[in-house]
């Protein structure tokens, strides 16, 4: 988990997602202004994730309903 994280902020993903089905949340990294991923955002899979790179754009999760 953490080798991907690092290789993949420092290749600069700017929007890396972690999605853990079995436990229900998905954890997402922003790259910031100086290349590096700050603290992760963390969200339920009952709720809806907001994508940054596409504002307009929100990933409902409900087929785990």
């Amino acid at each position: 988990m953490h080798t991907k994280r690092n290789l993949y902020e420092k290749v600069g993903v700017r929007e890396y997602w972690m999605v853990q089905p079995t436990e229900a949340w998905v954890m997402i990294y922003l790259l910031d202004a100086q290349g590096q991923y700050g603290k992760p955002e963390l969200f339920k899979l009952d709720e809806a994730s907001p994508v940054a790179l596409f504002p307009e754009l929100m990933i409902e999760w409900g087929f785990l309903s």
